[in-house]
């Protein structure tokens, strides 16, 4: 696979195009989001909205956004979006690397040794946000964000408060929910997942692979103890103990077992899982559907958005500094 840019608006474009039927019934449209949450200057970068056909116009969907992980924006996504959009909800496929001016940066990021690209990447996924909440067709109190790989670690990193408060404000809407699917342990420990600061309350969700190769003995175990300690145990940690980083890439390459590169020169061996791709997807489903189809909530007053922070409770802290 090429390191060099990628364009992913020709890739948006042809998934319009083509795919399950259920996709070509859904009304897509590609959107070009200015991101100013970026260690570079602003950019600008396309992602793919679907809402869900059949409803009365001027209908709010709750929404999920789509992260795909740093080795390419290809059918995984499509297809999770197919089965999430068939729920009733919107979905916002978009890919944070692949228009970034130096190339995708998922090479180093997929084997964890570049963890603050993460942290940029989520306050992007905060600026997504904010674009999402001014759209009439988009609840912005429903929008859960769920992503593969880095960008499942980008989707639970963007539920810390110094990535939402200086993009969204104290008022401003906050994710619904988080969920990562084979995000890496190791890397999500490195990054600082579990290190003790404000934290949304939002319920999270994490599906880990028992075979990930990247992973060092006992990764995930240890960041689960680190969370636990911090009050902060995932609502849902599902380990697939036979299954492989990315058990769902095979079928968008077709082939079962699909070497990726890895910035030292090595590859990670992929082994495809449709049982196991399925299931996860089912799982997603079955953890987001309480949050997404509950009435929504108004916004939390300020002396109660850093719930579980007693320090903070009293008046929202001054602008943290962005990674």
């Amino acid at each position: 696979m090429s390191r060099h840019h990628r364009h992913l608006l020709p890739t948006l474009l042809a998934l319009l195009a083509s795919g399950p039927q259920a996709r070509a019934e859904a009304d897509q449209s590609v959107l070009m989001l200015r991101l100013a949450q970026a260690a570079e200057a602003p950019r600008l970068v396309p992602a793919l909205l679907t809402l869900p056909s059949g409803k009365p116009a001027g209908t709010a969907f709750p929404t999920v956004i789509l992260v795909a992980d740093a080795y390419a924006m290809d059918s995984r996504v499509a297809e999770l979006s197919d089965v999430l959009v068939q729920e009733g909800w919107a979905t916002l496929q978009i890919d944070l690397d692949g228009n970034a001016p130096e190339g995708p940066l998922g090479f180093a990021r997929e084997s964890g040794a570049m963890p603050d690209d993460d942290w940029t990447s989520a306050q992007q996924l905060a600026d997504v946000l904010a674009h999402l909440a001014e759209r009439p067709a988009i609840d912005a109190r429903r929008v859960a964000v769920a992503g593969l790989g880095s960008g499942g670690r980008s989707a639970l990193l963007a539920g810390a408060d110094e990535v939402t408060y200086p993009v969204l404000g104290a008022y401003g809407a906050r994710f619904a929910a988080h969920a990562a699917l084979y995000p890496g342990c190791a890397a999500l420990r490195e990054g600082g997942y579990a290190r003790p600061q404000p934290w949304t309350p939002a319920p999270a969700a994490v599906f880990v692979a028992g075979q990930d190769t990247r992973e060092p003995t006992g990764s995930c175990e240890a960041l689960r103890q680190e969370l636990a300690a911090a009050g902060r145990a995932a609502t849902r940690w599902h380990d697939y103990p036979t299954a492989s980083y990315g058990w769902d890439i095979g079928a968008a390459y077709g082939a079962r077992t699909v070497l990726l590169p890895l910035p030292n020169g090595g590859r990670i061996r992929t082994k495809a899982d449709a049982n196991i791709a399925a299931d996860a997807a089912g799982r997603l489903v079955s953890f987001l559907r309480p949050v997404l189809e509950q009435p929504a909530l108004k916004h939390l007053p300020q002396e109660q958005t850093w719930l579980g922070h007693p320090a903070l409770e009293k008046s929202a802290p001054e602008r943290p500094e962005s990674r």
